[in-house]
């Protein structure tokens, strides 16, 4: 009987103690208005996010330009020069990448790429097959798509080329989608194949089906034949269109029902070259017009979806167009290239002759041309950025004048303003003291840990009311080293972050996580919003909490507040001293490294086993885009023991050869266990010095300064913990003086609003992993209906994530809630993201 009480009464605290959790919310006063347009969709060529992804072309490499020299570089090896110096790795593709050629029995045939007698100026090149015997075997020039060609049985396929052919060629040509077995499952002949360049049509049904299916032309005749523009689409498009998009990942974004579409970048914006830059009149009009362009992420693209159907899907979408242009610099991540302000008026005039192609009457120049690519009424642009991850004195200057020119024609736009992406503190008006011209709203730039999106819940909690207004323009979750998939540990920390803008409505008033598309074949960058391969699609957690919260945003703010401790935070676990040494595509030395451990100096063969010391010459380490490990001797560890390592002192020279845009020495200094560690990144993007910690893969700064590096110099590098401070000296001056790292400890974040209709919307992220009940008071906001509805996303695996295989893992269930009154209690999940909708009587 005791023992029973005993175990009642426990339960009984436990239940009383987690009760305690409060959340208030007034409904009496609504606040700020909540922009419509708040959650966009990101829309970059990455990953295949059009090749092989959004545009519903299934043919790989349809014009044979794959190869084609990337604008406005040379090439030495495998390596790609630009004018400006940046060098990046890039291997010639094959001259008929994506085709091949099966030639069986007595068959004789051959095919080249050949540039003479091109079909016009844009596509050069052409694929020519000779065929010299197949009466007694069969010739099949063979196109498997990206990674596969799905066919479905019973489904229509739409098939266009140019060819023409020598005089002896006499035959026909018979054209078949096949399984990759070479099974036939569907097929159609095409006749009259003339000396003179002709486009040839025709529609094949599907009497199979296969996911990893091909396309085949086989000549029935000996002769030449040459090729250009080959094109296959299902005839089943989004919204059936020409030249149109795949219907299930169109689907996806329209259920998610964005604000905006972001376009068409990103990096591709600028190039890596001027001469790179998206240009934005090569991609309308005839798609065998539109010469393509090689997109920096290594691989050229058709420009298929160029602009005129990019805004074609804004409008399909009923989302708003943002279109993103280049302001005469090629990318700054790529050593950049500039455009004198005298020579600027030709790039000025490209993107006001694109605003008028957009939004410019029919009988314009440009809107004329609109109106014969079949849209006679004009497109609505709504937001302008000006420039892409833009910063310094050049983009300033550049961006007073495209503004002044902008403005001064199209002045309903709202335009946009880029800041610097390596900004980590809060926007000050200051960080852009060159611009002279209005700063409407600005784009900030996170790619981060949890530990960063936790800790900036309350980011624009402190910015500045009277402006500028924000546009979170990407952000997410990343692991430095790319592993990343997408989960439901690194949505919840983003959607704390979400959570966060919503609160501060007044002043944030768009955003979109980046990037959103990703063939699965092609992992260039993780993690992303939707992934894929040539036949199916699914959203990563990411993606269900933007349908969440798009689909579920109210018109005003409201006033909530939580007793629930945010801003709890841990020490990151105690380590010892280590060294490693990184660089990003330079040349760099190191040497005269020395430790001093609690008073006791270490350096050379006192601190480096000979393994370690081998590997120098001259007393000189090199490093070349490598981690250099440099682990310490196991006596000096013995001798320290770990706590003395509250007292060390690393000292090192360093010394870089060749500098790129990127980052110089990273400097690994302490080790907190296996995936876990401090560095310095001495001259980060050439303009900070960055202090990070590393914690299995996820990188998060706690230092970050202005300075850089010069080429050529040797510099004296200090690093000093001193108990639970780091002192980072350059040439023996202080650049860093911070506390250790502390690490949020995730908890409970919410928002409120109301709708037009009077529904109050809560927002809850319990990043917590216990069930937290929690009584809701609402007030001021009339009786509440007792019947509501939750949404949640929830796994009872933390690190669950979604797959081809399990594309609904983790993902919204929405169920009634019964017993709603304004004052009710309600267990939010642990690890979950609830919205809650709660209706008035």
């Amino acid at each position: 009987m005791k023992k029973s009480l005993f175990v009642f009464i426990i339960t009984l605290s436990v239940t009383l103690l987690r009760a305690q959790t409060t959340m208030t919310i007034d409904a009496s006063k609504p606040g700020a208005d909540i922009s419509k347009d708040l959650y966009g969709v990101f829309f970059e060529e990455i990953n295949h996010a059009v090749e092989g992804g959004l545009y519903a072309e299934l043919i790989r490499n349809r014009g044979f330009e794959e190869n084609r020299m990337p604008e406005g570089m040379t090439r030495e090896g495998d390596f790609l020069h630009t004018p400006k110096g940046w060098k990046h790795r890039y291997a010639e593709p094959a001259s008929l990448a994506g085709w091949s050629l099966s030639v069986s029995g007595k068959a004789d045939a051959a095919i080249s790429q050949v540039s003479v007698n091109p079909l016009n100026s844009a596509t050069p090149n052409s694929l020519q097959l000779d065929v010299k015997a197949v009466k007694a075997g069969s010739v099949s020039v063979i196109n498997s798509g990206f990674w596969g060609i799905e066919i479905e049985k019973g489904k229509t396929y739409d098939l266009s080329f140019y060819a023409h052919c020598d005089p002896s060629f006499k035959g026909e040509l018979e054209v078949r989608l096949e399984g990759p077995d070479g099974s036939t499952l569907g097929k159609a002949k095409i006749k009259g194949i003339g000396a003179e360049w002709k486009k040839y049509s025709c529609s094949i049904t599907a009497t199979g089906g296969n996911p990893k299916g091909r396309f085949c032309i086989s000549p029935l005749s000996t002769g030449t034949v040459w090729f250009d523009v080959v094109s296959l689409f299902p005839k089943d498009t989004y919204k059936n269109r020409p030249n149109g998009l795949r219907k299930d990942i169109a689907g996806l974004i329209e259920e998610f029902k964005p604000g905006f579409l972001r376009f068409p970048g990103g990096c591709i914006v600028e190039g890596a070259t001027l001469e790179n830059r998206l240009k934005w009149y090569n991609t309308i009009g005839d798609v065998a017009e539109r010469p393509g362009h090689w997109v920096l992420w290594d691989y050229q693209a058709s420009d298929g979806v160029g602009f005129h159907e990019y805004l074609q899907f804004c409008e399909d979408l009923g989302a708003a167009p943002m279109y993103v242009i280049p302001v005469g610099m090629s990318c700054q991540f790529r050593k950049c290239e500039v455009v004198h302000i005298d020579e600027l008026q030709p790039y000025i005039d490209e993107v006001l002759n694109a605003l008028e192609y957009a939004m410019g009457p029919a009988t314009s120049k440009w809107g004329a041309m609109r109106a014969k690519n079949g849209h006679p009424e004009p497109f609505k642009i709504k937001y302008l950025e000006i420039g892409n991850e833009n910063y310094g004195p050049v983009y300033f200057e550049h961006y007073n004048i495209f503004y002044k020119a902008i403005k001064a024609k199209y002045p309903h736009l709202n335009t946009i303003t880029c800041t610097d992406p390596g900004m980590r503190d809060g926007f000050k008006r200051s960080d852009l003291y060159g611009i002279t011209e209005p700063i409407e709203m600005i784009d900030e730039h996170f790619y981060e840990s949890p530990d960063f999106f936790y800790k900036n819940f309350t980011r624009y909690d402190s910015y500045d009311r009277k402006g500028p207004l924000i546009y979170a323009g990407e952000y997410a979750v990343k692991k430095w080293e790319n592993t990343l998939k997408g989960n439901l540990d690194a949505s919840l920390a983003e959607a704390a972050f979400m959570v966060g803008m919503e609160r501060n409505a007044d002043i944030v008033k768009l955003s979109s996580m980046a990037p959103t598309f990703i063939n699965l074949n092609d992992p260039t960058w993780n993690p992303d919003i939707l992934a894929y391969d040539n036949a199916n699609a699914y959203g990563n957690p990411a993606y269900h909490v933007q349908k969440l919260f798009a689909t579920n945003l109210a018109d005003k703010t409201l006033n909530i507040t939580s007793n629930y401790p945010n801003n709890v935070s841990k020490p990151v676990e105690k380590g010892v001293g280590m060294l490693g040494l990184q660089n990003s595509d330079l040349q760099a030395e190191y040497k005269d490294i020395s430790v001093i451990v609690n008073g006791k100096k270490y350096e050379g063969d006192k601190l480096f086993p000979a393994e370690v010391l081998a590997k120098a010459k001259d007393g000189i380490w090199t490093g070349n885009n490598d981690y250099l490990a440099m682990p310490f001797l196991k006596s000096v560890y013995d001798e320290a023991g770990t706590d003395d390592w509250n007292d060390y002192t690393l000292n090192l020279k360093a010394k870089a050869n060749s500098i790129d845009d990127l980052e110089c020495f990273d400097v690994l200094f302490y080790t907190t266990g296996e995936s876990k560690h401090y560095n310095w990144n001495v001259s980060r993007w050439r303009r900070y010095s960055w202090l990070q910690w590393y914690d299995n893969g996820y990188e998060s700064y706690f230092g970050q300064q202005a300075g850089f590096i010069e080429q050529g110099n040797w510099y004296d590098i200090t690093i000093s913990i001193k108990g639970d401070s780091v002192l980072c000296y350059l040439d023996k001056e202080l650049v860093h003086k911070v506390a250790m790292p502390r690490k949020i400890v995730p908890g409970l974040y919410s928002s409120a609003g109301e709708t037009k209709t009077g529904e109050i919307i809560v927002k809850v992220v319990n990043a917590t992993n216990d069930p937290q009940p929690t009584a809701m008071k609402i007030s001021g906001g009339g009786t509440l209906d007792p019947t509501g509805k939750a949404s949640v996303i929830y796994n009872n695996d933390r690190f669950a994530g979604n797959s081809l295989e399990k594309p609904e893992n983790v993902s919204i269930v929405t169920t009634a809630v019964t017993g709603v009154s304004n004052n009710f209690t309600y267990t939010f999940k642990p690890h979950s993201v609830t919205v809650l909708t709660l209706k008035k009587q």
